[in-house]
């Protein structure tokens, strides 16, 4: 999902080109903006992570309108609050199958 935003060369540069100056600042769409927080809904704790890591990345920072960062920032902040609140549930019910289903996504099995 991440990756839909970063290679778009065609609207707004590349990450090789932010790192030689040669970029334009990328501007979410509605649409585009629509398509993140649905995405961002599906993340597990991991794939929030990394996420997060992706944004604060200085060359993510430079091809990517402020505005549009800033919103980024918040839906995922939103979902980082979800996965904390389900996590707690879930340890306080000592389901640690669920807590690591939270976290990894069931992928750990």
């Amino acid at each position: 999902m991440i990756a839909h935003f970063i290679e778009r060369p065609k609207v707004g540069g590349c990450i090789e080109c932010a790192r030689q100056g040669e970029f334009n600042v990328v501007k979410m769409t509605q649409e585009d903006r629509d398509y993140f927080k649905n995405g961002v809904k599906t993340l597990c704790g991991t794939e929030l992570v990394f996420a997060i890591r992706v944004i604060e990345d200085k060359d993510f920072i430079k091809i990517v309108d402020s505005k549009d960062l800033e919103f980024m920032k918040h839906e995922l902040g939103r979902q980082a609050g979800a996965i904390w609140a389900k996590l707690l549930r879930a340890l306080k019910k000592h389901d640690f199958k669920e807590a690591e289903k939270i976290l990894t996504g069931g992928t750990g099995e």
